[in-house]
């Protein structure tokens, strides 16, 4: 049976086939599959794909269809033609370096955990720069709700890149890799908090050979639209999970901590925006505010720097 299959995903990335699947050929060894998924790309992605993935030594093409579906759909779709023991992903225009996926899997079985989370490295152009996960003690086996809490301190679920981890098969048959197709965007941030609270255990090890491709052009981090608006959806989302679990008091204050991070985050973009999905911005944000629990949101908005809570200031006063 294989023992690891990598999903990767591409739209309309052209000027990224070549080195992403490249890195994927020297990155390969027995017992890996690779599922590539098309969703729907317009430009010559379709034929480069056919061209470049012959050479690889196992792989799966497959196509979403005519019209795109995104990139959770298409994640879910390489899922399910995957058959391996573990599932790794990974997007069009990130790369790997040629020892990765062995040193990574190695890993994960040896700690026989739900799922093995890495370092990456983050590529602007010639730059590169090292993105830990933090937290510890590393290279052993942990309850990944350990990974949560303190909401004052980053930890291991304020890094929700999919690609940064190894899944071992359990997960996917137990629905906990089904990636939400409703969310365009921020749908990474409702998974990784959904296996932080349900998978049995996790770890994190030192590997950096992972790419992450920064600002990028169409990339969803860049765009402008109101996809970007998502994260509120998203975030209902966590808070209710959260509400729901037996722990709620240890993380309920993580969740709104991040979730007042990531409105600041997208204030800070309003120049981008315009005025209509500005205001539809500070709007949404208000409506949902007034459903979190307030002793926690005032509470956390309390200890928030100056600059964040100047920017929530007018959502805070619409609650």
């Amino acid at each position: 049976m294989t023992r690891l299959s990598v999903v990767v995903t591409f739209h309309n990335q052209a000027d990224f086939v070549e080195q992403t699947l490249t890195s994927l050929r020297k990155a390969a060894f027995d017992d890996v599959e690779f599922v590539i998924v098309d969703d729907a790309s317009t430009d010559s992605t379709p034929a480069l794909l056919e061209r470049a993935a012959a050479s690889l030594p196992s792989v799966q093409l497959a196509r979403t269809g005519d019209v795109p579906v995104g990139v959770s759909a298409a994640r879910n779709l390489g899922s399910g033609l995957a058959t391996g023991d573990w599932f790794g992903y990974l997007d069009g225009d990130d790369f790997v370096g040629p020892d990765h996926y062995r040193a990574a899997l190695a890993a994960a079985e040896r700690l026989k955990v739900d799922y093995l989370r890495t370092d990456h490295t983050r590529a602007t152009g010639a730059e590169r720069e090292v993105h830990r996960i933090p937290h510890g003690p590393r290279g052993v086996a942990d309850a990944p709700r350990n990974g949560i809490a303190p909401a004052h301190r980053a930890t291991s679920v304020d890094f929700p890149q999919p690609w940064t981890s190894l899944y071992h098969r359990r997960l996917y048959d137990r629905g906990l890799l089904e990636f939400p197709t409703d969310l365009r965007t921020c749908e990474d941030r409702f998974v990784t908090w959904r296996l932080h609270l349900n998978a049995d255990s996790f770890a994190v090890v030192g590997l950096t050979s992972m790419f992450w491709r920064r600002e990028v052009s169409g990339s969803l981090t860049r765009i402008t639209d109101d996809r970007q608006l998502d994260f509120i959806t998203a975030f209902d989302r966590i808070v209710e999970m959260v509400l729901a679990d037996s722990e709620a008091e240890r993380f309920i204050g993580k969740a709104v901590r991040n979730y007042l991070a990531m409105t600041h985050h997208h204030l800070r973009r309003t120049a981008e925006y315009g005025p209509t999905l500005s205001a539809e911005l500070v709007a949404r944000s208000t409506a949902s505010y007034a459903k979190l629990p307030q002793d926690v949101l005032q509470s956390v908005y309390a200890v928030q720097d100056a600059n964040r809570r100047r920017a929530l200031r007018p959502i805070m006063k619409g609650i």
